[in-house]
């Protein structure tokens, strides 16, 4: 190396390792930086495109913090100066030393920073490190949120754009740079094939027009009696839907369509979806072809999640999202890992918006977002807590990471996008859409915290699991008057959505008890009798309310009109109940530790014969309902409980071969529940797709033939 070029070295200093690039940069830097295809002109397509200027590595490239000049754009070139504030993040990071009023001239490994030359006030670079020294220690604990007209993205106090947003200099221009770069990209114009690429997402729908889109909409006698059955019905509309603010934007819909966000027309096509999936109760005229439309609109509403960029989370984002979810597990009797990866998907979105910090946190959120924020979060939380327990899984989001308040008990009447103040709550006593909601929030706590124990890794003292079951049943007595357990007798003339959601919190309630005391079922140390009392009565209440629902269901039963509902109850809960018993029951009810079982004999035996028949109901339909069957089937035929008529009206009609390995499950066996496959049990090292956690009670799915018995003492039972 000559002497000049090392001399030129030693002014330039050379990036610390992390930062250095061997390989020659063809590329231009904002095509590298965003890792989009660059035709390495002056300027590239790319940049040219977007207004932006184009500098490469190679080139005299314009000093750090001064941008070349672009009519329309702003003078300060923001990206450098990002990219330099970002250095001294990191570097801020490394140094711990007292003083930070002199920034250190090296990093860790003795390397010369490129910010450690002398500072005057002519260098962009000392205006950007003296302000960033100064307002770094204002940023906030409760990270940074951007919300704008197409995105809406959150990062923690840690992350340098938190940092960023005490600069206002610096958050000024961003937000002019950001507006203008969001400018040549607007929601609704077709994605490019580079921007389709980072989007290969649900069920890789093809792209759409915004008038393909626009054409498939249905007259509007017709989507007004869709739009009706989903408020009235439907009982979603709470979590993601403020009903006011809807039907002001429908109407302006009809008068101006060709304004109206395309994240909002997969909004209408959503709801248009759910509405067509139960046509054939509402009476809709479409009703004979309602297989063939639900397709249609449910491929409109992926369209337009794609054509909308709902990676970036803008507005009526995450409510059509929300809705898309519903409808592919509503089309599914077992949930797979697509629906899973799905899930995901609506997770991690909800968690970059920001979802899980209360909105009181941020001046920018209006009022009225703010509190449908709280009110999706609580439905989102759900959502995670459902998908963990039916994959063993740990839960996406666990205490300590969020902080958003629960919803009030407010009447979407009682507040609109012009409330500055909102009003104080209604009583809990008093049934609004929303108070179901409250409840679960309570609940979802509660039920969070065992699955944390119950999917940890490491071994925990029975003091910690008693700690959990006092929060479930403290969680159980904070429910709303109106949401707590009754008799069916004494809700005669409650609203068969509000029976629904009594049965499902005392479900989640007894479920989390099975999850946290049922490795106890195995021993008979007098230690842990409560956890097999506690188990053990946890199982027959879950059952009984499977049979509850399966007999009231039916034409003519107390719930039929719930019937056609898309309900939040799964088959992993019956399941994990029912093959809890089988282990129960295998073990010996004469074993010693199984006092409680054998006293409870005969409603075991009642329930798992009752259970068999709900099973062999579902069979045809559900992979894991035809696991259940058999399972049940064998367990009752090598302990004497099924006779000869049952026995031939156990045998399952279709494909036995899942069943094949089964008697060596049930036919022999030790003492304890190890001889079950550990599947059965969603323990941490559960191996299977999943169960289902929407379950679509349309069409009589979960309805039982007419010999069923019917509910018997259901307030006992839960006790």
């Amino acid at each position: 190396m000559s002497s000049a070029q090392g001399g030129s070295s030693e002014a330039r200093p050379r990036p610390p390792p992390n930062r250095r690039r061997d390989k020659p940069q063809l590329s231009c830097n904002l095509c590298r930086r965003r890792k989009l295809k660059c035709d390495r002109r002056q300027p590239c397509q790319t940049c040219s495109h977007r207004g932006l200027p184009c500098t490469y590595a190679t080139n005299n490239a314009p000093a750090a913090g001064v941008a070349q000049h672009t009519p329309g754009r702003p003078r300060t070139n923001v990206q450098a100066r990002l990219a330099q504030l970002e250095d001294l993040v990191v570097s801020m990071m490394d140094d711990q030393g007292p003083s930070r009023a002199t920034p250190p001239t090296t990093d860790p490994e003795g390397n010369p920073l490129a910010y450690s030359q002398p500072l005057d006030s002519g260098n962009a670079s000392s205006v950007v490190a003296s302000e960033y020294y100064e307002d770094a220690s204002k940023s906030s604990e409760a990270g940074s949120i951007r919300v704008n007209s197409s995105e809406s993205r959150y990062v923690g106090g840690s992350h340098w754009a938190s940092i960023l947003d005490g600069i206002a200099e610096l958050k000024e221009h961003l937000e002019t740079e950001e507006e203008a770069l969001t400018s040549s990209a607007t929601p609704g114009s077709v994605p490019t094939q580079e921007e389709d690429m980072e989007m290969p997402l649900l069920y890789s729908t093809r792209p759409a027009s915004r008038e393909e889109i626009l054409d498939c909409i249905p007259s509007k006698q017709v989507l007004d009696r869709y739009i009706s059955y989903y408020f009235n019905s439907l009982d979603l509309a709470s979590a993601a839907v403020h009903t006011g603010k809807f039907l002001r934007e429908y109407e302006n819909f009809w008068q101006s369509s060709e304004e109206t966000p395309v994240m909002w027309l997969g909004l209408l096509y959503s709801i248009m979806c759910m509405a067509v999936m139960s046509s054939e109760q509402a009476g809709f005229p479409e009703a004979e072809d309602s297989g063939s439309l639900v397709d249609l609109y449910r491929e409109k509403t992926a369209q337009c999640l794609l054509l909308g960029r709902y990676a970036n989370g803008g507005p009526y984002t995450w409510e059509t999202l929300y809705h898309y979810v519903v409808i592919e597990l509503s089309s599914c009797k077992d949930v797979t890992q697509t629906i899973g990866i799905l899930h995901g998907i609506s997770m991690n979105l909800l968690m970059q918006m920001g979802f899980h910090r209360d909105p009181s946190h941020f001046p920018s959120i209006s009022t009225f977002t703010g509190e449908m924020r709280r009110r999706s979060w609580v439905k989102s939380m759900e959502g995670d807590v459902q998908m963990a327990m039916q994959t063993g899984m740990p839960r996406r989001i666990n205490d300590g990471y969020w902080d958003t308040l629960e919803p009030r008990n407010l009447n979407d009447s009682d507040f609109d996008e012009e409330t500055t103040e909102l009003p104080s709550g209604r009583p809990e006593t008093e049934i609004t859409p929303v108070l179901q909601l409250i409840a679960r929030s309570r609940m979802l706590v509660a039920v969070g915290a065992a699955i944390d124990i119950s999917t940890s890794v490491k071994q925990h003292a029975y003091s910690e699991i008693m700690a959990v079951d006092r929060k479930i049943k403290d969680a159980e007595a904070s429910i709303p008057p109106p949401l707590r357990m009754k008799a069916l007798a004494a809700s005669v003339t409650d609203p068969p959505m509000m029976i629904m959601h009594r049965h499902y919190l005392v479900l989640m309630f007894r479920v989390a008890e099975i999850m946290i005391h049922r490795k106890y079922l195995g021993t008979d140390e007098d230690s842990s009798a409560y956890s097999r009392k506690t188990c053990i009565d946890a199982c027959l209440a879950v059952l009984q309310i499977q049979q509850t629902l399966n007999a009231e269901t039916v034409s003519g039963g107390l719930l039929h009109t719930a019937g056609s509902k898309v309900l939040l109850l799964g088959n992993h809960e019956f399941l994990l109940a029912c093959i809890t018993l089988c282990g129960v029951v295998h073990r010996g009810l004469h074993a010693r530790g199984n006092e409680h079982a054998l006293f409870r004999e005969e409603e075991i035996r009642l329930a798992l014969r009752r259970a068999l028949l709900a099973w062999q109901q579902r069979g045809p339909s559900s992979r894991e309902a035809r696991i259940a069957a058999e399972s049940v089937r064998l367990v009752l035929k090598n302990s004497g409980w099924l006779d000869e008529a049952s026995e031939n009206q156990a045998h399952f009609q279709g494909d036995n071969r899942i069943f094949e390995t089964f008697e060596g499950f049930f036919g022999s066996g030790g003492e304890n529940l190890g001889d079950f496959p550990s599947m059965m049990f969603g323990g941490p090292d559960m191996d299977m797709e999943g169960f289902p956690w929407f379950v679509d009670a349309m069409g009589g799915d979960m309805s039982l033939a007419n010999d069923v018995p019917g509910p018997s003492n259901l307030n006992n039972t839960l006790q």
